[in-house]
C-alpha cells in the first residue's frame, strides 16, 4: 500500500479561524472610525472631516475584504490540492482523476512537483466529471478562482464581474458550502509515511 511522501504544511488556518479574524478586524476598524466608540477619535483624525474619516474606513474595509477573500479561496484550493497529491501517490490506475492529475506532475531532479497541476483546467474539471452533482458548485468556484487570481496578481486589470459580488459574506458562504460538499469525497491530509487508503 502506498505511503504519503509529501510534507504538508501545519500552518493552514481553518474557515472558522479566517472568519473570526475578518470579523474581529472589521469591528476594530468600525470602532476606531466612530466618535462614539473611539475615545481618541479627535486625536486619531485631527484635521480630517467626518466624510474623510468614513472614506478611510471604507478603504480599510475594502482591503480587509480582499485579504479575507484571498485567504478563504486559498484555503479551498489547498483542500483540492492536498487531495490531488494524495490521489497521485495512491497510483489507483482506474481513477480517471489520478490519470489526469499525474499527467501534469513534473519530475525535476528526481523529485515530483505537484504544483503544476492546474486548479481550474484540471482539478476542478476532473472533479466535475467525477461528481456531476457538484456541477453548479464547481461553476461557482471557477468564477471565484478567476477573482482569486485577480487578487493574487495585484488586481491590475479590470475584472470581468462587478467586484461587489465578492463580499466577504459571499465568499465565506461559498467556502463553507464547498468544504461541506467535498469533504466526504476528499483524501484526507496525511503525515509523511502514513498509508494512503
Amino acid at each position: 500500500m502506498p505511503k504519503n511522501t509529501f510534507s504538508f504544511s501545519e500552518h493552514s488556518s481553518s474557515i472558522l479561524d479566517l472568519e473570526n479574524y475578518y470579523f474581529t478586524i472589521a469591528k476594530l476598524i468600525e470602532r476606531k472610525h466612530q466618535k462614539e466608540t473611539n475615545p481618541n477619535f479627535d486625536e486619531d483624525f485631527k484635521f480630517m472631516r467626518i466624510d474623510e474619516v468614513s472614506q478611510q474606513a471604507e478603504i480599510l474595509m475594502k482591503e480587509l475584504t480582499f485579504e479575507g477573500n484571498l485567504a478563504l479561496l486559498s484555503y479551498i484550493e489547498s483542500l483540492f490540492r492536498i487531495d490531488a497529491v494524495l490521489r497521485c501517490q495512491s497510483k489507483k490506475k482506474n481513477d480517471p482523476m489520478v490519470k489526469a492529475f499525474s499527467k501534469e506532475v513534473k519530475n525535476l531532479n528526481g523529485k515530483k512537483h505537484y504544483h503544476y497541476i492546474r486548479i481550474k483546467e484540471t482539478i476542478l474539471s476532473q472533479w466535475e466529471k467525477a461528481n456531476p452533482q457538484l456541477s453548479n458548485l464547481i461553476n461557482e468556484l471557477n468564477q471565484a478562482f478567476d477573482y482569486r487570481n485577480w487578487l493574487a496578481h495585484g488586481h491590475y486589470w479590470v475584472f470581468k464581474e462587478p467586484i461587489h459580488k465578492y463580499s466577504f459574506e459571499y465568499v465565506l458562504k461559498l467556502a463553507k458550502q464547498t468544504e461541506c460538499d467535498i469533504k466526504p469525497l476528499l483524501y484526507q491530509r496525511l503525515n509523511i509515511g502514513e498509508k494512503i487508503t
